[in-house]
């Protein structure tokens, strides 16, 4: 699912529910934010608060809120790719995030 602060889901918080609903029929599933800045803008990852805040969400689908960056759109392959498993993150640089990048080992 991808969002942003200047998209539908950020006037109406439908993210969190989203999410909810595609997690509860096992639909592996990453979150993302593109990021628009502006003087009115809400902070780096605030369509994501919902999911980064819930215990459960949380712990079963990663975010990624720097999807306008290259590396936002890096680590929304790399958590695709870990989509599904026990690996679960929060990448980004907006609150909640874990780490920039996922983890990557290499083939």
């Amino acid at each position: 699912m991808l969002g942003g602060n200047a998209s539908d889901l950020a006037a109406a918080p439908l993210a969190g529910a989203m999410v909810a609903a595609l997690s509860g029929l096992d639909v592996p599933t990453i979150a993302g934010e593109v990021y628009r800045s502006g003087d009115s803008a809400p902070a780096r990852g605030a369509t994501l608060t919902a999911i980064r805040g819930d215990a459960k969400l949380g712990e079963v689908v990663s975010t990624v809120d720097d999807v306008d960056l290259v590396q936002g759109q890096i680590s929304v392959v790399l958590a695709t790719a870990d989509a599904g498993t026990s690996k679960v993150g929060h990448y980004g640089y907006g609150k909640g995030a874990d780490r920039a990048l996922p983890p990557w080992t290499g083939p």
